[in-house]
Parts: C-alpha cells; sequence; structure tokens
C-alpha cells in the first residue's frame, strides 16, 4: 500500500481504515487529501479481504471542512472544474452520527440520483440540485420515517414488465 502525507491507511480484518492526518489544520479537506483519499480507496478495493471502508478523523475533529485558504484564490469556476467535484466516477457522501442516548441520524448526497441507471424513473437526477449546492439530505431507516415520503408503491422491474407487455 503507498505511503501518504495527509493520511492513514491501515485495516483490521476486511474492513479497511482511512484516517485524516492533518492535525494543525484540524484535517481541512484540500485537493492533496481529496486525491490522496481517493488512491487509498482504489488500494482497499482492489484488496480481495476488504469488505468495507471507514473514512474517520480525529478525536478533535473529523474535518474542519474545505481548506479555505487552498480555495481563496480560485473562482468559482476554478473550483467546480476542478478536482472537488466528480469527474467521469460516481461517489457517494454520507455524514453518519449517533448522539449520546445511542439514536442515529444521518444526512447524504449524490452527485446524480438514486437510480442512476434507469433515465425513467424519478430519481434518475433527482439528487443533482442539492449536490450543486453542496447540500445534503436526510437519510431514512425506519418505515416511519419512510411513509410521509412514499410516491409510488411498485416492485423492481415491475415498469420493464409492464412495458414487455
Amino acid at each position: 500500500m503507498a505511503t501518504f502525507e495527509y493520511i492513514l491507511v491501515e485495516s483490521k480484518g476486511a474492513v479497511g481504515i482511512v484516517t485524516l492526518n492533518r492535525p494543525k489544520m484540524l484535517n481541512a479537506l484540500s485537493f492533496g487529501v481529496f486525491k490522496e483519499i481517493a488512491a487509498a480507496i482504489d488500494d482497499l478495493e482492489a484488496d480481495d479481504k476488504i469488505g468495507c471502508i471507514l473514512i474517520t478523523g480525529s478525536e478533535k475533529a473529523f474535518a474542519a471542512g474545505a481548506d479555505i485558504k487552498e480555495m481563496q484564490p480560485k473562482t468559482f469556476i476554478d473550483m467546480f472544474s476542478s478536482d472537488f467535484t466528480a469527474v467521469g466516477g460516481d461517489t457517494l457522501i454520507m455524514f453518519v452520527t449517533w448522539d449520546a442516548n445511542g439514536k442515529l441520524s444521518s444526512r447524504s448526497i449524490h452527485q446524480f440520483g438514486s437510480a442512476t441507471l434507469d433515465k425513467l424513473s424519478p430519481h434518475y437526477a433527482d439528487q443533482t440540485p442539492l449536490f450543486v449546492a453542496m447540500k445534503t439530505k436526510p437519510v431514512l431507516f425506519t418505515k416511519k420515517e419512510l411513509e410521509g415520503h412514499i410516491e409510488a408503491d411498485y416492485a423492481p422491474g415491475e415498469r420493464e414488465r409492464a412495458e414487455q407487455r
């Protein structure tokens, strides 16, 4: 496995662990950090023994956010044509937290939508506006949370079978 400047990489059993390691910058996310995370994930995905990849920070801070000093001289166009956006790939960003009582909450974003292969799906590009605005959406876990958001009830493949008739 490669050696990195801004992250630490290890494995514990089937879990690959990527730890942000810029303590003086509170793990601020720079272009270098993103490139190293991508390289580490590529390495871990190539290892058949790894079944899960965990990205973590320090006790003081997961990540302070974007490295503003690095971004400051850049224009909007520079940022959105740079390494801060997904190019020719796929990404899912998910933030998961547990409160002191153990209650789970999560927010996520995907640069396209949850149905990236089905152009007929209402979810084909439903998250793109959120991704561009750099916003997240809640992840719903329980039946009660989901019920208020159900627009249609269907079985996987149902649309395709109907089209074939």
